[in-house]
Parts: structure tokens; C-alpha cells; sequence
């Protein structure tokens, strides 16, 4: 198994938190009928998502770094 490279790692955290935010944008953007925005939002809803997926794929102990994040968000919405 590969060495955890912690750059990596926090970039996987990020991106996949960051997705969170750019999907409300785009979220928004399409409930305003504004097309440009939401393409926008959509291909950097995209790009976010293909980083994170990416780096796990290589090595699957980042899917640790991105449940993380998920697990905040899971507790966050059933109000813990």
C-alpha cells in the first residue's frame, strides 16, 4: 500500500467539502433559470468531484479523508 501523502489527503477533504457549497450554487442558479451560472457551477461541481474521486481510486484510504467530511454533514442534517 502507498504512503498517505497529507497534501493529497487535505485536498480530498477540501474538495469534497467544497462540493457541498458549489452544489448550492448550482442549486440556485438553476431554480433562477440562470443557464450560464449553472453550467459554471456544474463543471466545477465536476472538477471538485473528479479530484476527490481521482486520489481515492489511487488509493482507496483517502475514501477515509472524504467520509470524513460526509459524516459531519449526515450528523449536521439529522440536527447533532
Amino acid at each position: 500500500m502507498a504512503a498517505i501523502d497529507p497534501l493529497t489527503a487535505g485536498g480530498v477533504l477540501l474538495a469534497t467539502a467544497a462540493t457541498d457549497a458549489v452544489y448550492v450554487m448550482f442549486t440556485s442558479a438553476v431554480v433562477a433559470r440562470r443557464r450560464v451560472p449553472a453550467a459554471t457551477w456544474s463543471s466545477v461541481w465536476y472538477l471538485l468531484s473528479s479530484y476527490a474521486v481521482i486520489s481515492y481510486t489511487e488509493n482507496w484510504i483517502y475514501v477515509a479523508f472524504a467520509s470524513r467530511h460526509c459524516d459531519r454533514r449526515v450528523a449536521r442534517m439529522r440536527g447533532r
